[in-house]
């Protein structure tokens, strides 16, 4: 485990980056966390079948940036989102 996290954060700084993705603010989340029209679709699903608020939506998008940057991608892919949105149904609303 420390293994995949120190590679994603070699990652990130490879690609510019030195905040920790929980630290984001709602421009960087925006500008990092980019979507093609299958993740849109499928974050919208999530977000309407799950009963998200605007803030777990969020989290989600920090938690799949990171698992990106752990796959060493610059773009968070349909795989990516289906975990980050796994463990936010396996943790239940509490964790918003």
């Amino acid at each position: 485990m420390y293994e995949m996290v120190q590679r994603g954060r070699a990652f990130a700084r490879s690609e510019g980056r030195n905040n920790l993705n929980a630290m984001l603010n709602d421009g960087e989340v925006e500008e990092l966390c980019r979507l093609g029209q299958e993740e849109l679709i499928l974050m919208r699903g999530a977000y309407e079948n799950l009963g998200m608020s605007p803030r777990a939506y969020t989290k989600v998008l920090k938690v799949a940036r990171t698992i990106a940057d752990i796959d060493e991608s610059s773009e968070i892919t349909a795989a990516h989102l289906a975990e980050a949105i796994s463990y936010r149904i396996y943790s239940g609303p509490q964790g918003e």
